[in-house]
């Protein structure tokens, strides 16, 4: 539709002999207000719908990694291409949020992580409230390695584009691919938890700092002989704590 308004535009400009000069303002102003219009979303253009499942791979890859790779776990992962294409396509979908509604609330269990790919979001629990930092903005990495129930209350300030990771599918990716993460991540896991337990009457829904996940994930994903083998010797000996992290999670 857009094409042949450009084509419309360009033949009223030749047939009535509008100048080159008024012509390229007019394009201008045009670019502007559409550049500020909502951005589409997939539900929004039908025609993705025929599309093979390779092309669609590949395309929910580049929509949704640039804005889930700012979390250092994800950027990590993003290094076995066909596993976060996996991840992307299957486990990560679009969620549109009009200004002033909730995205999650204090109490419910919680089974996503989300991402915020554009627009502004607070976050309200009992300490206060506050916005998302511009380089921190995910919410919910807890349900990825635990049972979680929100511990606060996210609001759209904007109308906002939110990515959601299932953690459920997610975890079915992980367990899918031993050779190359189902260790390190496990264990990125246990940390994950000793990590949020160690402070527990402080935990809420806010990202971690990231040079907290960032110590964490050179942990978890050590490699040995500069050849880029994990040390699966060492990783399966700390399996043991993260199921015992689980129960003790569990228990409390």
């Amino acid at each position: 539709e857009k094409m042949q308004d450009a084509i419309a535009l360009r033949k009223y400009f030749s047939d009535n002999g509008v100048s080159v000069g008024h012509a390229n303002r007019i394009q201008h102003f045009l670019r502007e207000h559409y550049s500020k219009a909502p951005t589409l979303h997939e539900v929004d253009v039908p025609v993705l719908k025929i599309l093979p499942d390779t092309l669609m791979m590949k395309l929910h890859t580049e929509v949704f990694l640039p804005t889930a790779s700012i979390h250092p776990l994800i950027a990590e992962l993003q290094r076995d291409s066909v596993g976060i294409r996996e991840v992307c396509h299957h486990a990560m979908a679009e969620l549109p949020t009009e200004s002033k509604v909730s995205i999650f609330h204090t109490g419910s269990a919680c089974t996503k992580m989300y991402f915020i790919a554009a627009g502004d979001v607070g976050y309200r629990n009992k300490r206060g409230e506050r916005q998302l930092d511009e380089d921190r903005k995910w919410l919910c990495e807890a349900p990825l390695w635990m049972p979680w129930w929100n511990r606060g209350t996210a609001i759209a300030y904007t109308s906002c584009d939110v990515i959601v990771l299932d953690c459920t599918k997610f975890g079915e990716i992980v367990s899918c691919r031993p050779d190359c993460w189902s260790l390190p991540v496990k264990r990125y896991a246990a940390f994950f938890v000793d990590h949020v337990q160690g402070d527990w009457a402080h935990a809420t829904d806010l990202p971690e700092d990231p040079a907290v996940l960032t110590e964490l994930i050179q942990m978890s994903f050590m490699k040995m002989g500069g050849h880029g083998h994990f040390n699966s010797a060492s990783m399966s000996a700390t399996l043991n704590d993260s199921y015992s992290i689980s129960n003790r999670f569990r228990q409390s």
